[in-house]
């Protein structure tokens, strides 16, 4: 059996990631939002198609985050690229995906920022 990669939800699921790598970003260190919502939904696709163990808690945190992801509105299509702070700051649906993929981190018991 495989394991999930709960890596690629580190940077989604931390504000104080976000803030100092998409927010506060130099040329040589930085994120982009569409990386970060890719990388979610790219666990959200692993999940589905391998056969890895897991508690009902951490089904349900997955299932909840892939939702989240595929309910949500384009919300990079409309945000404004001079102000990223008030995605990352302000914006409820990033702010929801964000608590989706900590919870899912949480419920693995591998959230690396707090």
């Amino acid at each position: 059996m495989a394991e999930l990669p709960v890596y690629l939800l580190e940077y989604m699921a931390s504000k104080e990631a976000q803030v100092r790598w998409i927010v506060h970003g130099t040329a040589a260190e930085y994120l982009v939002p569409e990386e970060l919502l890719h990388d979610a939904a790219r666990f959200c696709e692993i999940t589905i198609k391998i056969d890895a163990p897991s508690s009902a808690k951490q089904r349900a945190a997955i299932a909840n985050l892939c939702e989240a992801l595929r309910d949500m509105p384009d919300i990079l299509a409309s945000y404004d690229r001079s102000n990223i702070e008030a995605l990352v700051q302000q914006d409820a649906d990033w702010h929801l995906i964000r608590e989706r993929a900590a919870e899912v981190l949480k419920a693995f018991e591998a959230f690396p920022y707090e």
